[in-house]
């Protein structure tokens, strides 16, 4: 089970007491982080089987565990088609403001790991969508190209933040999801 996925969405997880120190925790950090570049030049490259199970792959990161979202392929795909590329560059502004009205910096860093978890949690399901031939190569890349510039632009604000590996470590210790031992 991924990081977020413990310290965001699932109690059941944080019953699951597993132990992982700092050092750890900034590990999976740098190992996602690593993953920005390689998940861009595929979403942006030739729509291929090749690529989806490179995206994938890349996907595949202990911050998010696709397996704990209960919603359905279906539903998930109505949701995309739903959106519209205006609504995702207003939602994305929508958590600009919300970032830079935070008024604590640990809710800052919260609401900026919601968002990201949220990000990635679509690109795995799209690219899943994709690999199963339930979602077009041109509206699954359309997507990714938009969950994509999205993520940026929540890394941008992650990267801004000082001392973030310190607070995420601090939050997943306070949370009772992830004991974390300095």
């Amino acid at each position: 089970m991924g990081l977020l996925d413990r310290f965001l969405r699932s109690p059941d997880a944080r019953a699951r007491q597993i132990e992982i120190d700092y050092d750890e925790v900034l590990a999976v950090w740098k190992e996602y982080y690593k993953t920005i570049p390689n998940k861009a030049a595929a979403i942006r490259g030739t729509v291929s089987t090749f690529a989806l199970e490179t995206l994938k792959e890349l996907l595949t990161i202990e911050l998010v565990d696709i397996n704990t979202d209960e919603r359905t392929d279906k539903e998930i795909l109505k949701e995309l088609h739903a959106l519209e590329h205006e609504e995702r560059i207003r939602r994305a502004q929508q958590v600009e403001r919300d970032v830079e009205e935070t008024e604590s910096s640990y809710r800052h860093v919260v609401e900026l790991l919601r968002h990201l978890y949220g990000i990635l949690k679509e690109q795995q399901k799209v690219v899943l969508a994709m690999i199963a031939g339930k979602e077009s190569a041109l509206d699954g890349r359309r997507a990714l190209e938009q969950l994509l510039e999205a993520e940026s632009m929540i890394i941008e604000k992650i990267d801004a933040v000082e001392d973030f590996h310190a607070m995420f470590a601090e939050l997943l210790l306070a949370s009772g999801a992830v004991p974390v031992r300095k």
